[in-house]
Order: structure tokens, then C-alpha cells, then sequence
């Protein structure tokens, strides 16, 4: 998954990339916009934290169950974040 960012400000976006196939497909947003969070995974949660809007640092904390959503993207309206 590649979150957040910046163009003319910072992003709520999340993009689902399949690195065998180069496919690229929109996941549910963030949140909070952020630029350049940090991300891991922890048995069936990806959790996004951190990063930065304008000079203000974040330290809230998202997390997606991506057990309500499938690997290819068939259920991914059914996944939402949450402030952990």
C-alpha cells in the first residue's frame, strides 16, 4: 500500500499496488491527510501513523482491517480506517 503524500498539500490517499502485476488500485482514504507516514502490519491490520501536515507533526495513529477486504480489491468498499 502506498498512503498519504503531498501535492499542493498533504493526501488522505491510499493506492493498493501489486508489485507482481504493476497494477495499481484506490484503497479507502485516510483519515487525516499526512505526509510521509510511517506503516507496518500486524497480523490482519495495516497501521499508518505519524507523518506530517505543514510543520505540524502527527502522532495519531489509523488502522485498516484488511480481513474486510480481499488482496485484489473485490471487497474494498467494505474496509474503512479507525484511530486507534
Amino acid at each position: 500500500m502506498i498512503m498519504g503524500g503531498q501535492q499542493e498539500s498533504a493526501l488522505k490517499k491510499v493506492v493498493m499496488y501489486n508489485v507482481a502485476t504493476g497494477e495499481r488500485k484506490a484503497a479507502p482514504n485516510l483519515l487525516k491527510p499526512r505526509v510521509r507516514p510511517s506503516s507496518c502490519c500486524l497480523k490482519d491490520f495495516v497501521y499508518t501513523f505519524g507523518g506530517y501536515v505543514g510543520k505540524k507533526y502527527l502522532s495519531s495513529i489509523e488502522r485498516l482491517d484488511v480481513t474486510t477486504q480481499l488482496l485484489d480489491g473485490s471487497k474494498i468498499g467494505d474496509a474503512s480506517w479507525h484511530f486507534v
